[in-house]
Order: C-alpha cells, then sequence, then structure tokens
C-alpha cells in the first residue's frame, strides 16, 4: 500500500509540474509576486473567455429550442437547462479537484502555481467543450 501511494504521489507531482509548465511559460520571469500575478491574470481572462463561450452557447440553445419547438420536435427542449447544470457542476468540480491537487504539494508558492495551472488547464478545456454549441 505504501508503494502504490508514493507512486501516485510521485505522479502526480510529475503531473502538475508539467501541466503547470506547459500552461505557465508566459509567467516564468519576475518575482514569485509577478509571476503569481501574471497566472493569475490569464486565469481571469480564461475565466471571461469561458464566461462568453458559455453564452454563446446558452444563445444558440435557445434559438434552437425556439425553432425545434415551433416545428413540433422535442430537440433541444432541455439543453439550455442542463447547460446550465452541467457548467455550475464543473465550476464545483474544476475548484474543489485543484484544490485538492495543490495539496500534493503541501502549501505555499507552489500551491498557488499548481492551482492557477489547473484552474487554467480545465477552463481552456471547459472553452473547447463548449466551442461547438456556439461558443465561438
Amino acid at each position: 500500500m505504501a508503494k502504490t501511494s508514493h507512486i501516485f504521489g510521485l505522479v502526480l507531482v510529475l503531473t502538475l509540474t508539467t501541466a503547470t509548465t506547459s500552461l505557465g511559460q508566459t509567467c516564468m520571469s519576475g518575482s514569485t509576486f509577478d509571476r503569481s500575478n501574471c497566472r493569475w491574470k490569464i486565469s481571469e481572462e480564461l475565466d471571461i473567455e469561458m464566461n462568453s463561450a458559455h453564452l454563446n452557447a446558452r444563445r444558440f440553445m435557445l434559438e434552437e429550442k425556439a425553432l425545434f419547438r415551433s416545428m413540433g420536435s422535442a430537440l433541444f427542449q432541455t439543453m439550455p437547462e442542463q447547460l446550465e447544470k452541467s457548467q455550475r457542476a464543473f465550476e464545483a468540480y474544476r475548484e474543489a479537484n485543484c484544490e485538492f491537487l495543490s495539496q500534493a504539494t503541501g502549501g505555499g508558492t507552489l500551491s498557488s502555481r499548481d492551482t492557477s495551472g489547473c484552474r487554467n488547464e480545465m477552463t481552456r478545456d471547459r472553452i473547447e467543450i463548449l466551442k461547438p454549441y456556439g461558443g465561438h
């Protein structure tokens, strides 16, 4: 059991380090404060992009819902509500998942870096999921 735990911990730390490095390349210079601000600025920009993609997807689904309703079809009738439900679930999962992963570093500067890297990666993934539904 202990051997499995150590392997899991090593894989988790390597995954966090790789993800953060690939996501944070534009935030690699300056002081710790500068790098942290840079990562959080990227997080804010990605949240704005995700919110825009979400609103565009919702608008598209509402338009399709009306179109299909006018034709007597049930297609798209629950899609806007399901989108809202999935968005709320995604945001809760992202926060819980990134908080969990940040605990692997034991807190401090690495924890902040890992949390923002995790949030950024998951937010980018969500944007890609929303795009086909009118997200961009």
